[in-house]
Protein backbone atom coordinates (compact mmCIF):
# COMPACT_ATOMS: atom_id res chain seq x y z
CA UNK A 1 0.00 0.00 0.00
CA UNK A 2 2.91 2.36 0.62
CA UNK A 3 3.97 2.08 -3.02
CA UNK A 4 0.40 2.72 -4.15
CA UNK A 5 0.30 5.90 -2.05
CA UNK A 6 3.54 7.13 -3.60
CA UNK A 7 2.16 6.51 -7.09
CA UNK A 8 -1.02 8.42 -6.24
CA UNK A 9 0.81 11.45 -4.86
CA UNK A 10 3.20 11.39 -7.81
CA UNK A 11 0.28 11.47 -10.23
CA UNK A 12 -1.35 14.50 -8.62
CA UNK A 13 1.51 16.86 -9.47
CA UNK A 14 0.44 19.71 -11.74
CA UNK A 15 0.99 19.10 -15.45
CA UNK A 16 2.81 21.32 -17.93
CA UNK A 17 1.25 21.30 -21.36
CA UNK A 18 2.58 20.38 -24.79
CA UNK A 19 1.26 21.05 -28.31
CA UNK A 20 -1.77 18.66 -28.25
CA UNK A 21 -3.06 20.40 -25.10
CA UNK A 22 -3.49 23.69 -27.00
CA UNK A 23 -6.30 22.54 -29.29
CA UNK A 24 -9.63 20.76 -29.12
CA UNK A 25 -10.58 19.95 -25.53
CA UNK A 26 -6.96 19.25 -24.55
CA UNK A 27 -4.43 16.47 -24.88
CA UNK A 28 -6.27 13.18 -25.46
CA UNK A 29 -5.03 10.28 -23.30
CA UNK A 30 -5.43 6.93 -25.05
CA UNK A 31 -3.21 4.52 -23.06
CA UNK A 32 -3.44 4.08 -19.27
CA UNK A 33 -1.40 0.90 -18.73
CA UNK A 34 2.41 0.91 -18.58
CA UNK A 35 2.48 -2.63 -20.01
CA UNK A 36 0.64 -1.46 -23.12
CA UNK A 37 2.75 1.70 -23.32
CA UNK A 38 5.88 -0.45 -23.55
CA UNK A 39 4.35 -2.33 -26.50
CA UNK A 40 4.15 0.69 -28.80
CA UNK A 41 1.14 2.14 -26.94
CA UNK A 42 -0.95 -0.99 -27.31
CA UNK A 43 -4.53 -0.70 -26.09
CA UNK A 44 -5.38 -4.43 -26.29
CA UNK A 45 -2.36 -6.45 -25.11
CA UNK A 46 0.07 -6.46 -22.18
CA UNK A 47 2.46 -9.41 -22.50
CA UNK A 48 1.68 -10.47 -18.91
CA UNK A 49 1.33 -14.11 -17.95
CA UNK A 50 -2.44 -13.81 -17.42
CA UNK A 51 -2.69 -11.56 -20.53
CA UNK A 52 -4.80 -8.94 -18.76
CA UNK A 53 -4.60 -5.37 -20.07
CA UNK A 54 -6.17 -2.56 -18.04
CA UNK A 55 -7.15 -0.76 -21.28
CA UNK A 56 -8.87 -3.79 -22.84
CA UNK A 57 -12.28 -4.63 -21.41
CA UNK A 58 -12.46 -8.00 -23.20
CA UNK A 59 -9.38 -9.24 -21.29
CA UNK A 60 -10.44 -8.44 -17.71
CA UNK A 61 -12.16 -11.80 -17.13
CA UNK A 62 -8.77 -13.56 -17.37
CA UNK A 63 -7.86 -12.59 -13.80
CA UNK A 64 -9.76 -14.48 -11.05
CA UNK A 65 -8.41 -12.09 -8.41
CA UNK A 66 -9.77 -8.96 -6.78
CA UNK A 67 -7.36 -6.43 -8.26
CA UNK A 68 -6.59 -2.79 -7.43
CA UNK A 69 -4.56 -1.02 -10.12
CA UNK A 70 -3.03 2.41 -10.59
CA UNK A 71 -0.98 4.07 -13.30
CA UNK A 72 0.74 7.43 -13.70
CA UNK A 73 2.86 9.24 -16.30
CA UNK A 74 5.67 11.77 -15.97
CA UNK A 75 7.14 13.44 -19.03
CA UNK A 76 9.54 16.01 -20.40
CA UNK A 77 9.26 17.91 -23.67
CA UNK A 78 11.26 20.51 -25.58
CA UNK A 79 11.38 22.21 -28.96
CA UNK A 80 13.93 24.29 -30.82
CA UNK A 81 12.22 27.50 -29.66
CA UNK A 82 11.05 26.53 -26.17
CA UNK A 83 12.98 25.34 -23.10
CA UNK A 84 12.43 21.93 -21.58
CA UNK A 85 9.28 21.60 -19.48
CA UNK A 86 7.79 18.73 -17.48
CA UNK A 87 4.32 17.34 -16.84
CA UNK A 88 2.68 14.62 -14.76
CA UNK A 89 -0.77 13.11 -14.61
CA UNK A 90 -2.60 10.15 -13.13
CA UNK A 91 -3.67 7.63 -15.79
CA UNK A 92 -5.90 5.21 -13.96
CA UNK A 93 -7.34 4.00 -10.68
CA UNK A 94 -9.45 0.85 -10.90
CA UNK A 95 -10.90 -1.94 -8.79
CA UNK A 96 -11.70 -5.26 -10.45
CA UNK A 97 -13.36 -8.34 -8.98
CA UNK A 98 -14.76 -11.63 -10.32
CA UNK A 99 -18.51 -12.23 -10.42
CA UNK A 100 -18.40 -15.84 -11.54
CA UNK A 101 -16.29 -18.30 -13.54
CA UNK A 102 -14.57 -16.38 -16.35
CA UNK A 103 -16.54 -13.21 -15.60
CA UNK A 104 -15.37 -9.96 -14.03
CA UNK A 105 -16.60 -6.47 -13.20
CA UNK A 106 -14.40 -3.39 -12.88
CA UNK A 107 -14.94 0.19 -11.75
CA UNK A 108 -12.40 2.93 -12.34
CA UNK A 109 -11.57 6.55 -12.97
CA UNK A 110 -9.20 7.92 -15.60
CA UNK A 111 -8.53 11.14 -17.54
CA UNK A 112 -9.87 11.64 -21.07
CA UNK A 113 -8.35 15.04 -21.91
CA UNK A 114 -5.95 17.31 -20.05
CA UNK A 115 -4.56 20.80 -20.53
CA UNK A 116 -2.41 23.04 -18.38
CA UNK A 117 -0.68 25.88 -20.20
CA UNK A 118 0.80 29.23 -19.28
CA UNK A 119 1.75 31.38 -22.27
CA UNK A 120 3.13 34.92 -22.16
CA UNK A 121 3.93 37.12 -25.13
CA UNK A 122 7.43 38.65 -25.05
CA UNK A 123 7.49 42.34 -24.17
CA UNK A 124 7.86 44.30 -27.41
CA UNK A 125 6.28 41.71 -29.68
CA UNK A 126 3.23 43.93 -30.32
CA UNK A 127 3.31 47.35 -32.06
CA UNK A 128 3.26 50.65 -30.18
CA UNK A 129 0.03 52.61 -29.86
CA UNK A 130 0.02 56.39 -29.37
CA UNK A 131 -2.20 57.97 -26.75
CA UNK A 132 -1.61 61.70 -26.65
CA UNK A 133 2.10 62.25 -26.27
CA UNK A 134 2.72 58.81 -24.79
CA UNK A 135 3.21 55.40 -26.41
CA UNK A 136 2.07 52.07 -25.07
CA UNK A 137 2.32 48.39 -25.97
CA UNK A 138 0.35 45.35 -24.86
CA UNK A 139 1.38 41.94 -23.56
CA UNK A 140 -1.07 39.02 -23.42
CA UNK A 141 -0.99 36.15 -20.94
CA UNK A 142 -2.97 32.95 -21.42
CA UNK A 143 -3.52 30.34 -18.74
CA UNK A 144 -5.72 27.26 -18.85
CA UNK A 145 -6.04 24.09 -16.82
CA UNK A 146 -8.40 21.18 -16.36
CA UNK A 147 -10.08 18.73 -18.69
CA UNK A 148 -12.47 15.80 -18.88
CA UNK A 149 -12.28 12.65 -16.74
CA UNK A 150 -14.46 9.57 -16.73
CA UNK A 151 -15.81 7.11 -14.19
CA UNK A 152 -16.31 3.68 -15.72
CA UNK A 153 -18.22 0.49 -15.06
CA UNK A 154 -17.07 -2.53 -17.07
CA UNK A 155 -18.20 -6.12 -17.54
CA UNK A 156 -16.02 -8.79 -19.13
CA UNK A 157 -16.89 -12.40 -19.95
CA UNK A 158 -15.58 -15.48 -21.73
CA UNK A 159 -18.21 -17.09 -23.97
CA UNK A 160 -16.26 -20.18 -25.08
CA UNK A 161 -12.70 -21.34 -25.68
CA UNK A 162 -12.31 -18.94 -28.61
CA UNK A 163 -14.52 -15.94 -27.97
CA UNK A 164 -14.68 -13.34 -25.20
CA UNK A 165 -16.20 -9.89 -24.98
CA UNK A 166 -16.59 -6.84 -22.78
CA UNK A 167 -18.59 -3.66 -22.46
CA UNK A 168 -17.73 -0.47 -20.60
CA UNK A 169 -19.94 2.50 -19.70
CA UNK A 170 -18.09 5.75 -19.06
CA UNK A 171 -19.63 8.75 -17.33
CA UNK A 172 -17.66 11.84 -18.32
CA UNK A 173 -17.25 14.91 -16.13
CA UNK A 174 -14.74 17.69 -15.61
CA UNK A 175 -13.98 21.38 -15.23
CA UNK A 176 -11.76 23.60 -17.33
CA UNK A 177 -10.74 27.13 -16.34
CA UNK A 178 -9.31 29.68 -18.77
CA UNK A 179 -7.83 33.05 -17.82
CA UNK A 180 -6.71 35.56 -20.47
CA UNK A 181 -5.10 38.82 -19.34
CA UNK A 182 -3.85 41.78 -21.38
CA UNK A 183 -1.29 44.11 -19.73
CA UNK A 184 -0.47 47.59 -20.98
CA UNK A 185 3.10 48.89 -20.63
CA UNK A 186 4.35 52.44 -21.12
CA UNK A 187 7.03 52.71 -23.79
CA UNK A 188 9.77 55.35 -23.96
CA UNK A 189 13.06 56.06 -25.72
CA UNK A 190 16.20 55.34 -23.71
CA UNK A 191 18.28 58.56 -23.58
CA UNK A 192 21.56 56.63 -23.54
CA UNK A 193 21.03 54.03 -26.27
CA UNK A 194 18.25 55.69 -28.24
CA UNK A 195 16.36 52.39 -28.27
CA UNK A 196 12.78 51.84 -27.22
CA UNK A 197 12.43 50.63 -23.62
CA UNK A 198 9.46 49.72 -21.47
CA UNK A 199 8.29 50.30 -17.94
CA UNK A 200 9.01 47.46 -15.52
CA UNK A 201 5.40 47.22 -14.33
CA UNK A 202 2.15 47.50 -16.33
CA UNK A 203 0.04 50.63 -16.24
CA UNK A 204 -3.22 48.72 -16.60
CA UNK A 205 -4.63 45.22 -17.04
CA UNK A 206 -7.78 43.78 -18.58
CA UNK A 207 -8.83 40.20 -17.90
CA UNK A 208 -11.19 37.46 -18.94
CA UNK A 209 -12.11 34.36 -16.92
CA UNK A 210 -14.16 31.39 -18.06
CA UNK A 211 -15.10 28.18 -16.28
CA UNK A 212 -16.63 25.36 -18.31
CA UNK A 213 -18.15 22.18 -16.90
CA UNK A 214 -18.36 19.06 -19.04
CA UNK A 215 -20.68 16.09 -18.79
CA UNK A 216 -21.35 13.18 -21.10
CA UNK A 217 -21.36 9.44 -21.69
CA UNK A 218 -19.57 6.89 -23.83
CA UNK A 219 -20.22 3.21 -24.44
CA UNK A 220 -17.41 0.85 -25.43
CA UNK A 221 -17.87 -2.59 -26.99
CA UNK A 222 -14.99 -5.00 -27.52
CA UNK A 223 -14.74 -8.53 -28.84
CA UNK A 224 -11.77 -10.92 -28.76
CA UNK A 225 -11.26 -14.08 -30.77
CA UNK A 226 -8.36 -16.44 -30.07
CA UNK A 227 -7.26 -19.72 -31.50
CA UNK A 228 -3.98 -21.58 -31.18
CA UNK A 229 -1.29 -18.87 -31.09
CA UNK A 230 -3.33 -16.00 -32.54
CA UNK A 231 -5.68 -13.35 -31.18
CA UNK A 232 -7.87 -10.79 -32.93
CA UNK A 233 -9.51 -7.87 -31.14
CA UNK A 234 -12.07 -5.38 -32.48
CA UNK A 235 -13.58 -2.46 -30.59
CA UNK A 236 -16.04 0.38 -31.04
CA UNK A 237 -16.81 3.32 -28.77
CA UNK A 238 -19.93 5.46 -29.17
CA UNK A 239 -20.49 8.85 -27.56
CA UNK A 240 -24.23 9.71 -27.53
CA UNK A 241 -23.79 13.10 -25.92
CA UNK A 242 -21.34 15.65 -24.52
CA UNK A 243 -22.47 18.87 -22.85
CA UNK A 244 -20.27 21.89 -22.14
CA UNK A 245 -21.77 24.51 -19.83
CA UNK A 246 -20.02 27.85 -19.48
CA UNK A 247 -20.90 28.55 -15.85
CA UNK A 248 -18.98 31.76 -15.31
CA UNK A 249 -17.72 34.21 -17.90
CA UNK A 250 -16.31 37.50 -16.69
CA UNK A 251 -14.29 40.22 -18.34
CA UNK A 252 -13.18 43.71 -17.41
CA UNK A 253 -15.62 45.18 -19.90
CA UNK A 254 -18.76 43.07 -19.63
CA UNK A 255 -20.31 39.96 -18.15
CA UNK A 256 -21.82 37.10 -20.14
CA UNK A 257 -24.73 34.87 -19.22
CA UNK A 258 -24.06 31.14 -18.84
CA UNK A 259 -24.09 29.27 -22.14
CA UNK A 260 -24.75 25.65 -22.93
CA UNK A 261 -23.17 23.77 -25.85
CA UNK A 262 -24.13 20.31 -27.08
CA UNK A 263 -21.71 18.04 -28.91
CA UNK A 264 -22.92 15.81 -31.73
CA UNK A 265 -23.38 12.10 -31.16
CA UNK A 266 -20.58 10.19 -32.85
CA UNK A 267 -18.62 6.96 -33.15
CA UNK A 268 -15.71 8.02 -30.99
CA UNK A 269 -13.34 5.14 -31.74
CA UNK A 270 -12.82 2.20 -34.07
CA UNK A 271 -9.98 -0.25 -33.44
CA UNK A 272 -8.52 -3.53 -34.64
CA UNK A 273 -5.67 -5.54 -33.09
CA UNK A 274 -3.74 -8.73 -33.84
CA UNK A 275 -1.38 -10.79 -31.65
CA UNK A 276 0.83 -13.61 -32.83
CA UNK A 277 2.37 -15.72 -30.07
CA UNK A 278 5.74 -16.89 -31.31
CA UNK A 279 6.17 -19.17 -28.30
CA UNK A 280 4.78 -19.53 -24.79
CA UNK A 281 6.67 -16.46 -23.57
CA UNK A 282 6.99 -14.14 -26.55
CA UNK A 283 4.75 -12.52 -29.10
CA UNK A 284 4.35 -9.83 -31.76
CA UNK A 285 1.37 -7.50 -32.09
CA UNK A 286 -0.05 -4.83 -34.39
CA UNK A 287 -3.00 -2.48 -33.91
CA UNK A 288 -4.86 0.13 -35.94
CA UNK A 289 -6.94 2.85 -34.25
CA UNK A 290 -9.18 5.60 -35.58
CA UNK A 291 -10.33 8.23 -33.04
CA UNK A 292 -12.82 10.96 -33.82
CA UNK A 293 -12.63 14.47 -32.37
CA UNK A 294 -15.49 15.99 -30.40
CA UNK A 295 -17.72 17.86 -32.87
CA UNK A 296 -18.85 20.84 -30.78
CA UNK A 297 -19.10 24.63 -31.11
CA UNK A 298 -15.61 26.10 -31.78
CA UNK A 299 -16.12 28.52 -28.87
CA UNK A 300 -15.66 25.55 -26.53
CA UNK A 301 -12.36 24.49 -28.13
CA UNK A 302 -9.02 25.78 -26.89
CA UNK A 303 -8.03 28.80 -29.01
CA UNK A 304 -10.95 27.69 -31.24
CA UNK A 305 -8.63 25.06 -32.79
CA UNK A 306 -9.99 21.63 -33.69
CA UNK A 307 -7.63 18.72 -32.95
CA UNK A 308 -9.25 16.49 -35.58
CA UNK A 309 -9.47 12.79 -36.36
CA UNK A 310 -6.51 10.68 -35.24
CA UNK A 311 -5.35 7.61 -37.21
CA UNK A 312 -2.68 5.50 -35.51
CA UNK A 313 -0.63 2.34 -36.11
CA UNK A 314 0.99 0.53 -33.17
CA UNK A 315 3.36 -2.45 -33.15
CA UNK A 316 5.07 -4.25 -30.27
CA UNK A 317 7.06 -7.27 -29.14
CA UNK A 318 7.40 -8.89 -25.71
CA UNK A 319 9.54 -11.60 -24.16
CA UNK A 320 8.84 -13.21 -20.78
CA UNK A 321 11.43 -14.88 -18.59
CA UNK A 322 9.99 -17.19 -15.92
CA UNK A 323 11.86 -17.81 -12.69
CA UNK A 324 11.90 -21.57 -12.13
CA UNK A 325 13.12 -21.22 -8.56
CA UNK A 326 10.97 -20.58 -5.53
CA UNK A 327 11.45 -16.84 -5.07
CA UNK A 328 9.79 -13.50 -4.36
CA UNK A 329 9.60 -12.71 -8.06
CA UNK A 330 8.15 -15.03 -10.70
CA UNK A 331 8.38 -13.39 -14.13
CA UNK A 332 10.25 -10.56 -15.85
CA UNK A 333 8.81 -9.26 -19.12
CA UNK A 334 10.79 -7.16 -21.60
CA UNK A 335 8.80 -5.05 -24.06
CA UNK A 336 9.55 -2.90 -27.11
CA UNK A 337 7.41 -1.18 -29.70
CA UNK A 338 6.83 1.62 -32.20
CA UNK A 339 3.91 3.88 -33.00
CA UNK A 340 2.96 6.35 -35.71
CA UNK A 341 -0.19 8.45 -35.91
CA UNK A 342 -1.59 11.23 -38.05
CA UNK A 343 -3.96 13.87 -36.75
CA UNK A 344 -6.14 15.72 -39.26
CA UNK A 345 -7.23 19.11 -37.85
CA UNK A 346 -9.50 19.72 -40.85
CA UNK A 347 -11.55 16.60 -40.16
CA UNK A 348 -13.65 16.66 -37.00
CA UNK A 349 -15.56 13.48 -37.90
CA UNK A 350 -14.71 10.13 -39.47
CA UNK A 351 -16.91 11.05 -42.45
CA UNK A 352 -14.82 14.18 -43.01
CA UNK A 353 -11.68 12.04 -42.94
CA UNK A 354 -13.08 9.55 -45.46
CA UNK A 355 -14.23 12.32 -47.82
CA UNK A 356 -10.84 14.12 -47.73
CA UNK A 357 -8.11 11.57 -46.95
CA UNK A 358 -5.35 13.72 -48.50
CA UNK A 359 -5.80 16.79 -46.29
CA UNK A 360 -2.95 18.28 -44.19
CA UNK A 361 -2.01 16.40 -41.04
CA UNK A 362 0.19 16.56 -37.95
CA UNK A 363 2.22 13.47 -37.08
CA UNK A 364 3.22 11.82 -33.81
CA UNK A 365 5.76 8.98 -33.85
CA UNK A 366 8.10 7.25 -31.44
CA UNK A 367 9.56 4.10 -29.93
CA UNK A 368 8.86 2.50 -26.56
CA UNK A 369 10.72 0.26 -24.14
CA UNK A 370 9.28 -1.49 -21.12
CA UNK A 371 10.01 -3.83 -18.26
CA UNK A 372 7.51 -5.70 -16.13
CA UNK A 373 7.78 -7.68 -12.91
CA UNK A 374 5.28 -10.25 -11.63
CA UNK A 375 5.83 -11.29 -8.02
CA UNK A 376 4.32 -13.18 -5.07
CA UNK A 377 2.72 -16.05 -7.02
CA UNK A 378 2.17 -13.67 -9.98
CA UNK A 379 -0.62 -11.93 -8.05
CA UNK A 380 1.07 -8.53 -8.27
CA UNK A 381 2.40 -6.47 -11.19
CA UNK A 382 4.94 -3.68 -11.42
CA UNK A 383 5.43 -2.26 -14.92
CA UNK A 384 7.65 0.56 -16.12
CA UNK A 385 7.83 1.93 -19.67
CA UNK A 386 9.65 4.68 -21.54
CA UNK A 387 8.25 6.51 -24.56
CA UNK A 388 10.57 8.52 -26.84
CA UNK A 389 8.66 10.52 -29.43
CA UNK A 390 8.45 13.49 -31.75
CA UNK A 391 5.39 15.30 -33.02
CA UNK A 392 4.70 18.09 -35.46
CA UNK A 393 2.35 21.01 -34.93
CA UNK A 394 0.82 23.89 -36.87
CA UNK A 395 1.99 26.07 -33.96
CA UNK A 396 5.48 27.09 -35.05
CA UNK A 397 6.89 27.24 -31.50
CA UNK A 398 5.78 23.64 -30.89
CA UNK A 399 6.75 22.11 -34.23
CA UNK A 400 9.07 19.09 -34.04
CA UNK A 401 8.40 18.76 -30.34
CA UNK A 402 10.51 16.04 -28.74
CA UNK A 403 9.22 14.32 -25.62
CA UNK A 404 10.05 11.51 -23.22
CA UNK A 405 7.40 9.83 -21.07
CA UNK A 406 7.90 7.57 -18.09
CA UNK A 407 4.83 5.41 -17.40
CA UNK A 408 4.46 3.46 -14.17
CA UNK A 409 1.73 0.94 -13.32
CA UNK A 410 1.22 -1.16 -10.22
CA UNK A 411 -1.47 -3.71 -9.54
CA UNK A 412 -2.14 -5.82 -6.46
CA UNK A 413 -4.30 -8.94 -6.55
CA UNK A 414 -5.81 -11.11 -3.84
CA UNK A 415 -8.18 -14.05 -3.71
CA UNK A 416 -11.16 -12.80 -1.70
CA UNK A 417 -14.10 -14.98 -2.66
CA UNK A 418 -13.23 -18.55 -1.65
CA UNK A 419 -15.80 -21.20 -0.80
CA UNK A 420 -14.75 -22.91 2.42
CA UNK A 421 -15.56 -26.55 2.85
CA UNK A 422 -17.64 -27.51 5.85
CA UNK A 423 -16.28 -30.21 8.13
Amino acid sequence: MRLLTIVLLFGLVTAQSSAPALSGLGDRIFVNDAAGAGLGDSRYFSGRTDEVSFSSVSSLWRSPLVRFSMSTTAGWMKTQDLPQTSYQHLNLMSLQFPVGPNRAVAVGISPVTRTNYYLIEPLGSNPLVAFGDDYYTSVSRYHGEGGISEMSLAYSSKMNDNLSWGVRWNVEFGVRELTDTVYTFWAFTDATTGEIDYATSPTSAAGYFNRTRFSGNTLEFEGRWQRDNQEWVASLAYRPDLTAKSELAFSTFNEENPRRYEGDACVQHLGLGYLRKISQGQGFLAELHLDEAVNIDPLVLLFERQDGVNLGLNTGYYYRYDNSRLSFWNTITARAGMYYSRQFPGASTIDDFIDKPDQPFEYDMGVTLGLGLEYIKRNHYLDLSLRFGQRSSALSDYDREQYTDLVLSISTGEMWFIKRKRK
